[in-house]
């Protein structure tokens, strides 16, 4: 009866380690693919609508509207195309994106649902 019981915890402690590393490897396979998801989220024309803060709208009874035609393009090859120039970016650990530009200029953007910010100007992805 002992040495049955002996098995018996055995294999529930095997059953544990199993369905501890599935659950592990849920969760790591969950994380990746968010990781990818939000590359090819970022992939291709984003149109700015907002700057410094100040959004389409009204603002102290006047109608405010971002410049129009300023356009940023993320591309799959980990480059973009912003006013004329071609810039390098990678996502971060912290999810944030870092955007070199060819002068050395290092920019930071963060990805929030449809809305893209870098720095004080706020895109929306062209559809």
């Amino acid at each position: 009866m002992v040495n049955l019981l002996s098995r018996f915890q055995q294999v529930r402690h095997q059953m544990l380690y199993l369905s501890l590393l599935f659950s592990v490897s849920i969760i790591l396979f969950t994380v990746i693919s968010c990781s990818a998801d939000s590359s090819s989220n970022l992939l291709g024309k984003w149109e700015m609508f907002a700057y410094d803060g100040i959004f389409e709208g009204k603002m102290d009874g006047k109608i405010i509207k971002a410049p129009p035609g300023t356009v940023i393009e993320f591309f799959s090859d980990r480059t973009l195309d912003y006013e004329r120039q071609n810039c390098n970016w990678t996502i971060l650990e912290d999810g944030r994106i870092k955007i070199t530009s060819p002068f050395g200029g290092v920019f930071y953007g963060l990805l929030q649902g449809d809305i893209l910010k870098i720095g004080l100007k706020h895109f929306r992805k062209n559809k």
